[in-house]
């Protein structure tokens, strides 16, 4: 692999194709997610999820692929499937589609919930 890049980008392109769930199908149906040895060099890869590191991926996604690759022996297992490669996949191209602009919504401040009682100072009793 001499001349081929740094072992820095080979590293950086393995973790961008690590967000492709066809990729990870790939890596599972030639046995690499069963192989110990390469379970050990994804979790050497965790690097990536440092600011000064992070900033190089160009697919976000990869690091949570990473993190299911390392922690979920279950999706190791299901990726080599065809059909949920294609979950994966239609799941991910809908966070693409809808998940970006979506924030989660805020509770004001300075409201309290409905349920919640008066404070105390207000003439409540406590619960009891």
């Amino acid at each position: 692999m001499e001349g081929s890049g740094t072992r820095f980008e080979m590293e950086l392109e393995l973790m961008n194709c690590l967000a492709s769930p066809e990729y990870l199908h790939y890596l599972a149906q030639s046995g690499y997610l069963d192989d110990r040895a390469f379970v050990r060099f994804l979790e050497y890869l965790q690097y990536f999820k440092r600011p000064e590191y992070a900033k190089f991926i160009t697919y976000p996604h990869s690091l949570a692929m990473l993190d299911l690759l390392i922690n979920n022996p279950p999706f190791r297992k299901e990726i080599a499937h065809v059909s949920f490669r294609d979950f994966v996949h239609q799941q991910q191209f809908l966070h693409w589609q809808f998940g970006k602009t979506a924030a989660p919504p805020r509770p004001p401040a300075a409201s309290a919930p409905a349920s919640a009682p008066a404070s105390v100072g207000q003439g409540a009793q406590p619960p009891k």
